[in-house]
């Protein structure tokens, strides 16, 4: 059966429309939404510091950002995301600031960041692969997608070395230690050519525990720097400890650490170790589901004599221990004064604080633990709810095409039945409508947007990110 000439050009009328409108959805909004930018914008980045070499005491580092368009400025950014940091030994970033949105002036964008390298330091110095030295970075984000290199500048620091290895030994020298041995000390012995302190550290914080329990503390302590460490010179200091059951020092094996913090800060300096061994301690202590009598029975200190065992006082509620005891994160029934509290005239031990604005970049083992992860790719309910009308609209759009497509071919099949063409052209019809109310609707977020300068960068760590067409 042939078509009349005239429903022919129809026909074909209606399916060119629909491939035209199919690539301006696929060319112009990329199943994104927004167009993409012109081939010719592009970013020229300056990112300078005011020193090269600066002292651990600086506090007035200046970065200077410059940022100037290559292309003509309506049809590119109208502003960008900068991110500041500095790259740590994992080869991560450590946020410095908060994302910062600028708008260009003309075709420049500017931006200034201070830094305080007298804070900054000590709670850098462990991150650095080189404590010598702070790579800082600078990162640019373009809401259009347009890639731009991130840019570094390395500072060099001066008097802010510290670290390396120092020897510790539990003195007298003995092949195994008992509760009833008399002036036991931990010594520990720093040489010049191992081991450094920079001459900005004026205090070390010294902790001294067993077998990697940090809370179970045989000795705290807050020295001068100049009684662990002189330059040129090796040093030698000790402290008393009391070999004992209570302290976590029952009979076998026990590894004594001794860490050296910077006072007052979250750095530490370094860690030494001893192997020692005890015996004739407690009359012989037992481990956890031996018989037992007494709690002083037992290597935790707790003998639950309801089973007669001795037991880990973490697998009971709290209050198991004997007064003036309490139950660490070992199990162990230890006295208070050594579960890790700050004693009169000490510092108390340092307490690491983490991070939760390194957009989850730093993936250390705490962040589950201490942060809680926005799965979406927004941060705000109005983002949200604008995320989700682009995507429905979208959805919209595409099936508008699909309707227009199924009623062009429902309109060949009609054959001449002027009921089913009918039918045919109402699809197409409303199709085009519905698809023109969605390009309209597109128009009114992107005003939306544009008033209340709300964007939609790439989320690193969202699940929703491999759909383009949707974030």
């Amino acid at each position: 059966m042939f078509f009349k000439q005239k429903t022919i050009n129809k026909i074909s009328l209606l399916l060119r429309s629909a491939a035209l409108i199919m690539l301006l959805l696929t060319e112009f909004f990329g199943f994104g939404i927004l167009p993409k930018a012109k081939a010719d914008c592009g970013y020229n980045v300056t990112f300078t510091g005011n020193k090269s070499t600066a002292s651990v005491n600086e506090t007035n580092l200046v970065f200077n950002v410059k940022i100037v368009s290559a292309g003509v400025q309506k049809d590119c950014d109208a502003n960008l995301h900068l991110y500041f940091g500095y790259v740590m030994k994992s080869g991560k970033i450590y946020s410095l600031e908060n994302e910062a949105i600028i708008t260009f002036q003309g075709n420049t964008l500017t931006k200034i960041y201070n830094v305080n390298l007298k804070t900054l330091y000590p709670q850098a110095q462990t991150n650095l692969s080189n404590p010598g030295q702070i790579v800082f970075r600078l990162a640019v984000l373009s809401p259009k997608n347009i890639t731009v290199p991130d840019k570094y500048f390395t500072v060099n620091i001066t008097g802010g070395g510290a670290g390396g290895d120092f020897d510790v030994r539990v003195l007298p020298l003995k092949d195994s230690y008992k509760d009833t041995d008399q002036g036991i000390k931990v010594q520990i012995t720093t040489d010049p050519d191992k081991f450094e302190i920079g001459s900005a550290i004026k205090q070390v914080y010294v902790n001294i525990y067993s077998d990697s329990n940090y809370s179970n503390s045989l000795i705290t302590d807050t020295v001068d720097t100049s009684k662990i460490y002189r330059p040129g010179m090796t040093t030698v200091n000790q402290w008393p400890i009391q070999i004992s059951s209570n302290k976590g020092l029952g009979n076998g094996s026990h590894t004594i650490y001794v860490d050296l913090w910077q006072a007052g800060t979250q750095s530490r300096i370094g860690q030494g170790k001893v192997v020692i061994q005890v015996s004739g301690s407690g009359g012989g202590l037992k481990n956890n589901g031996i018989a037992c009598n007494d709690s002083s029975e037992c290597k935790s200190n707790y003998c639950d004599y309801d089973t007669g065992k001795c037991q880990s006082c973490a697998d009971y509620e709290e209050g198991v221990c004997e007064a003036g005891f309490t139950c660490n994160s070992s199990g162990v029934c230890v006295t208070s004064s050594s579960a890790g509290g700050k004693q009169p005239g000490e510092t108390a031990p340092p307490v690491v604080a983490f991070d939760c604005t390194r957009a989850g970049a730093d993936k250390d083992p705490n962040y589950s633990k201490y942060c809680l992860e926005n799965p979406l790719p927004v941060d705000s309910l109005t983002d949200m709810i604008l995320l989700i009308m682009r995507g429905f609209l979208a959805i919209v759009g595409i099936w508008a095409v699909v309707f227009i497509i199924i009623g062009g071919f429902k309109m060949v099949m009609a054959q001449g039945n002027e009921e089913a063409f009918t039918s045919a052209k109402k699809t197409v019809t409303w199709a085009i409508i519905g698809l023109g109310i969605a390009l309209l609707a597109f128009s009114v977020i992107a005003i939306v947007q544009n008033f209340f300068n709300i964007s939609f960068p790439a989320n690193p760590t969202s699940w929703l990110r491999g759909y383009k067409w949707f974030i």
